[in-house]
Parts: C-alpha cells; sequence; structure tokens
C-alpha cells in the first residue's frame, strides 16, 4: 500500500486518473473503479493492483486506438448529407434520424425517400426488391386439380383456378327437344339473321307445340344492320338445357403474402447501445455503429413506407 499524499503515491494516482474510467471496466483483472477512488479517498492505494490494472487498461487502449487507426474513413456523400466530418457525428447524426422516423410514423407522416441519403439508396433499393420477392409465391408452380364447369357454348371454364378450354358442347338430338314452351338453347344453321359471323351459332329459343298444336320453333337472332334482338330464321340442329345460373367465374387470384421485416425497435435499441459503446470508448466501433444505424434507417424507411402504400 502506498499513501497517495506521498510522491509515489501521488504519481500512480495521477496516473490512474490519467486513464479514461471505462479502461478499469475493461482491462481483464475486472477491478472495479469504484475500489480505487474508495482507497484513494481514504489516502492509500493498492501499488501493486494499481500497476497491473494500469497496464492491462493500456493494452486495451491500445488494441482500440489500432482498430480505429484502420477502420475505413467516414463515406463522404453521408457526411455532407448530414452535415459532419467524422464517425462519431455520423453516428449520431444516423441515429438521430431512425428516432425521426420512429416519430413520424407515430404522427402518420409518410417518410418519402427523397429524404434519404444517397448513398444509402442502393441498399434501400436492394432491400425494396428482396421484400418484393419474398412476397411473391416461390418454387414451382403447383398444377391445378381442375374443376371444370360447361360455359354453355364452346369453353369449360375451372372453378378453381379460371382455366379455359375449348370443347364440344355435345348438341342433343332435336327429337328429344321439350316442347312445352322451355327456354333452351340452341344450335342453328341460319338462314337469316344469325347471332354470329356463321351459319351455325348457338342463340335461344322454344317450341310450344304441346300448349297451342303449332310445331314452330321460335329462336333469337341479331339484326346487323341495325344491331338489336331480332326472330331468327333457320333450321334448329340441336339442344342444350338453358344454364342454371351465369358462368362468369373468375380466375382465382393467389393470395397476398405479407411481408415481416425485421423488429425496427430491437434493432434500434442494439444501434443506440452500439452508440453509447463507441462514446465509452473514444471513438472505437464507430464504424460498426454507424453500419448498425444505416442498416436501421434502411429497414425502417423501407417499413414505413410499405405501410403508407
Amino acid at each position: 500500500m502506498r499513501n497517495t499524499q506521498t510522491r509515489e503515491g501521488f504519481e500512480f494516482w495521477d496516473k490512474l486518473n490519467s486513464l479514461p474510467r471505462y479502461a478499469f471496466l475493461l482491462s481483464p483483472s475486472g477491478k472495479s473503479v469504484q475500489k480505487f477512488e474508495d482507497q484513494a479517498m481514504g489516502n492509500w492505494i493498492d501499488v501493486h493492483e494499481a500497476r497491473m490494472v494500469i497496464d492491462q487498461a493500456q493494452e486495451v487502449i491500445s488494441e482500440l486506438r489500432d482498430e480505429i487507426a484502420t477502420s475505413p474513413e467516414p463515406d463522404t456523400v453521408l457526411c455532407k448529407f448530414y452535415d459532419v466530418t467524422d464517425w462519431p457525428g455520423l453516428v449520431r447524426e444516423l441515429v438521430g434520424h431512425v428516432a425521426q422516423l420512429q416519430e413520424s410514423a407515430k404522427r402518420n407522416v409518410k417518410p418519402w425517400e427523397d429524404t434519404f441519403p444517397p448513398t444509402l439508396m442502393p441498399a434501400y433499393v436492394e432491400r425494396v426488391n428482396t421484400a418484393n420477392a419474398v412476397a411473391l409465391p416461390q418454387g414451382e408452380p403447383v398444377a391445378c386439380a381442375h374443376d371444370w364447369l360447361d360455359d354453355g357454348e364452346y369453353l369449360i371454364v375451372c372453378t378453381k383456378c379460371g382455366a379455359q378450354e375449348n370443347h364440344d358442347p355435345c348438341w342433343r338430338d332435336m327429337a328429344t327437344a321439350p316442347t312445352d314452351g322451355t327456354m333452351l338453347r340452341l344450335l342453328v344453321e341460319f338462314e337469316d339473321h344469325s347471332t354470329e359471323d356463321a351459319e351455325q351459332a348457338p342463340t335461344i329459343g322454344a317450341n310450344n307445340f304441346d300448349n297451342d298444336g303449332e310445331d314452330v320453333w321460335r329462336f333469337a337472332g341479331w339484326c346487323w344492320s341495325h344491331d338489336h334482338f331480332t326472330e331468327g330464321k333457320g333450321n334448329p340442329l340441336g339442344w342444350l338445357p338453358m344454364l342454371e345460373g351465369p358462368a362468369l367465374i373468375p380466375a382465382e387470384q393467389p393470395a397476398p403474402v405479407a411481408v415481416v421485416l425485421p423488429d425496427q425497435k430491437a434493432v434500434s435499441a442494439l444501434v443506440t447501445k452500439a452508440a453509447r459503446q463507441a462514446d465509452l470508448i473514444d471513438g472505437a466501433n464507430y464504424y460498426t455503429a454507424a453500419e448498425l444505424a444505416a442498416e436501421a434507417l434502411i429497414g425502417e424507411v423501407t417499413r414505413l413506407n410499405a405501410k403508407s402504400r
């Protein structure tokens, strides 16, 4: 033990005071800063332990300074955007930007992309493209087990996916057609007023022979000169019953896939912690802190813009 009032004791105490407080905490010995301060308040200090802590702390400081020396310089465009010149200022501005965006979200203010640092814009665009790619169905498309429905003419329509295919409607023999006035679908070989630009075309009509004794097929035709329905002229070739309901079946659309982005509160907390650590260690790890803050900023803008669309 040494009396801190003596020259030797004072030199040790002065050397301890010259080290940042964090050096004690970072030293492997784990000796508490408070312990030495308590000893100093009593005017006594353990010189052996103090020397060991000083040596270990200086090693840590040297390593951190080497890390700072080898870290890349802050991006000049980012620094210009935020009007800063060093890593500490850049980290503070990035963290503040994240906080500003989160506050804007609380007030439902849209965070427009034009407020985004140009250097980070490519990373933001990549994040958006990745999110959009995730939202698309992945893997090979699964073949549809078609459930076909007759559309009443020359198509069958899948009730599951909306696919359509041509088919033979299998018109029935006119000898089997009801003649009690029931409305039917008819395939007619038109002599006049065809419903399509062809001699044979589908239409609707009926025969009321069972009720009025007149064996006549009356069916709809189309007047192409004046564009309106009229009575068709021709010979029915086949028939089918009327459809029970409309056969307009919309194609099934894939359900939208929700884009889940990382929890930005957790990221922001990590950024803030990194920034505080950077302050504690006098500039070391600012590069890491800035990377975290930039990632949080990209994620926050992506999430808020997607939410506001």
